[in-house]
């Protein structure tokens, strides 16, 4: 075998090796437990009430249309017009109003001035409530937390 060769095969070795190739524990795996995250194990699973409020940042009156539609049953459980003046800020809906049966989806649309914004939101713990309306420059917007 040829000195550079030696070295090619010297340095492919030292590589794996330092690469974990050639490790004692198969395929990466380390003898040392991986910790299990905490947070919401559970709590998914758990129904939490959430809150919809409308604001309005522009320096106009606005009407806006909220519709809440509950979709396990495909029924709306809140359409209404809503009259927002500049500066005001006010929680129009609350999930538990339509009497969900555990952890489920509700489909929000707003519209206002000719926009519409469609969001989707669950009552778990790990959505927070939707939030929605006009921001300062006239747009529409509609908005939710997750963790």
């Amino acid at each position: 075998m040829s000195s550079k060769r030696r070295y090619a095969v010297a340095g492919l070795l030292a590589l794996c090796a330092v690469g974990g190739c050639l490790s004692a524990t198969p395929f990466g795996q380390s003898s040392t437990p991986t910790a299990e995250p905490g947070g919401f194990q559970g709590q998914l699973d758990e129904p939490s009430p959430q809150t919809v409020s409308l604001e309005n940042r522009w320096n106009r009156d606005v009407t806006t249309q909220l519709r809440v539609l509950r979709v396990a049953t495909n029924g709306t459980v809140h359409e209404e017009a809503h009259e927002l003046s500049p500066g005001s800020e006010r929680t129009v809906y609350n999930t538990s109003a339509a009497d969900p049966d555990g952890v489920e989806s509700f489909r929000l649309t707003l519209t206002a001035r000719n926009t519409t914004e469609r969001v989707t939101i669950e009552n778990d713990a790990c959505h927070g409530g939707a939030h929605g309306g006009i921001e300062d420059d006239g747009t529409v917007f509609l908005t939710y937390a997750i963790c």
